[in-house]
């Protein structure tokens, strides 16, 4: 069993009457009178109550705010990968190099359907888009049925 919390640890004004009222009854077995139940139940227990409800709303706005920041970064962070595509090395390859990548790559899909290979690739940016299509050899695989 947890040690003995006075009201005012919990944040409970009482006047020293009643809290040492209250703090012996918690230390002994001895049953209350009917005015001590009362008088525990509304000065104590329904600020307690209060209390607790209080911070129930403390705690709930809280979380969301927690999770607008969560949001936010989150939006934040898929901006910044978006960003990071303005720097990255794969702009800087050779036309040439990223042809042979593109060959490598689609080998053996069916060009007609658009959904795989060299269609899929040309949707990625109109560097691309322009490689491929300029490459005849990526197109000679097809099928008629």
């Amino acid at each position: 069993m947890s040690p003995a919390v006075s009201p005012r640890q919990a944040g409970i004004r009482l006047s020293a009457a009643v809290e040492a009222s209250f703090m012996k009854a918690l230390g002994s077995n001895e049953p209350l009178s009917d005015v001590d139940v009362a008088l525990f139940t509304r000065k104590i227990f329904s600020k307690a109550a209060d209390n607790l409800s209080s911070l129930d709303e403390q705690i709930a706005g809280l979380r969301a705010s927690l999770d607008a920041l969560i949001e936010q970064r989150g939006r934040l962070q898929e901006t910044l990968d978006h960003w990071r595509g303005v720097v990255s090395p794969m702009r800087t390859l050779p036309n040439e190099i990223l042809t042979e990548i593109f060959m490598y790559v689609c080998r053996g899909f069916d060009v007609s359907q658009e959904s795989d290979g060299p269609w899929l690739l040309c949707r990625v940016c109109t560097r691309w888009k322009d490689l491929l299509l300029g490459t005849p050899a990526l197109w000679a695989n097809f099928s008629l049925d």
